[in-house]
């Protein structure tokens, strides 16, 4: 059985050329003030990563008031074109909420007592994750401590460890229609994430 992915050719195009970015943390419970999202390989950016340096904070976005438009927005770790994205979808705001392809969840994923916050970025209109970033609270805002910017990516939380999710081609796929996917698990030790196991299926 053939296990190559393909990168669906629009997004090909669109993010050719992007390096992976590890980086960490995912979360629970589903609550955001004022902001709804619609949300679903590569590289990994770490930050504070398991082999080098430390993560460095978001100042502008103080604890325990989390934006995940603004917290993305303000991020300069944040690709530019990927800002790009963080914008209503069509259809919404003008008299109607606005949507924004962003969805947030929180979770005990690192060390602070506080919940981390996981952000999955995607397109408007079929969903397709684009970033997933994790945030800690730290000294009264959020470092930015996980990235991955290669699409299609998607982020959980599953038992405490991070999970990240990709859809898998073979050279066979429709673009529509790929028939399996990777999952890499990620733990916090030692002040960042490391990939503790990887599992891929591929096939129909």
């Amino acid at each position: 059985m053939r296990s190559s992915r393909i990168t669906p050719p629009r997004l090909a195009r669109r993010h050719a050329g992007r390096a992976l970015a590890p980086v960490t943390a995912i979360a629970a419970v589903c609550a955001l003030i004022g902001v709804s999202g619609c949300a679903d390989t590569g590289g990994v950016r770490l930050e504070g990563a398991a082999s080098t340096s430390k993560a460095s904070p978001s100042p502008t976005v103080s604890a325990g008031k989390v934006n995940p438009v603004t917290l993305l927005k303000q991020d300069p770790k944040v690709r530019e074109e990927f800002k790009e994205d963080v914008k209503p979808c069509p259809g919404t705001g003008a008299g109607k909420p606005k949507k924004y392809p962003v969805e947030a969840k929180y979770g005990y994923l690192t060390d602070s007592r506080y919940p981390d916050v996981l952000i999955n970025l995607s397109t408007c209109g079929d969903g397709t994750g684009l970033g997933v970033y994790v945030y800690q609270q730290k000294g009264g805002s959020y470092q930015n401590v996980f990235i991955d910017e290669t699409p299609p990516v998607h982020g959980e939380i599953g038992d405490s460890y991070l999970e990240i999710i990709r859809k898998v081609y073979t050279d066979t796929d429709a673009v529509c229609c790929p028939t399996g996917k990777s999952v890499t698990t990620y733990a916090w030790t030692g002040g960042w994430f490391s990939e503790i196991s990887h599992s891929r299926a591929v096939g129909k």
